[in-house]
């Protein structure tokens, strides 16, 4: 079983849990926090993890490659200029 289709089937469960509850049970704020706490923590492994990671994270999350390059560009346009 692929990893996709087993949280597919947590998420089942979960939403299921979640239509029982009253509807003002629900603190999505809780579920903000997490989530945050989550992508930061995956963005500063890739932060460490350097340039080649930091490429791959931000094509991973919707960057186009133009994108990338564009940074790259800026970062070499800057490196230029403070030389």
């Amino acid at each position: 079983m692929s990893k996709a289709i087993a949280i597919s089937g947590d998420v089942d469960d979960v939403m299921a849990k979640i239509s029982a509850m009253p509807p003002d049970a629900l603190d999505d704020g809780l579920l903000d926090e997490a989530v945050h706490s989550a992508a930061s923590q995956e963005a500063c492994e890739a932060n460490n993890g350097g340039v080649r990671s930091q490429i791959v994270y931000l094509l991973e999350h919707g960057y186009a490659v133009a994108d990338v390059m564009f940074l790259l560009n800026e970062m070499a346009g800057v490196a230029e200029k403070s030389s």
